[in-house]
């Protein structure tokens, strides 16, 4: 998925952040991609599980999708 959203690398990934990572894979999939892949990347940027992912973070990441 990240590769079809033209992200090649983890750091491009980390460079990008999950927020955009998340709307190019959006932008390019013609399916519709749950949340939990918006908390899976950031999870995957910060080297944890996407479900420890504080609520707080979620709600950032959430907001600026609007």
């Amino acid at each position: 998925m990240l590769k079809k959203a033209g992200i090649d690398s983890v750091a491009q990934l980390e460079e990008e952040g999950a927020l955009s990572a998340y709307k190019a894979i959006r932008d390019t999939h013609s399916t519709t991609v749950s949340l939990e892949l918006l908390w899976a990347l950031e999870g995957a940027i910060n080297g944890t599980h996407w479900s420890v992912v504080p609520q707080s973070r979620r709600e950032e990441l959430m907001n600026g999708l609007s």
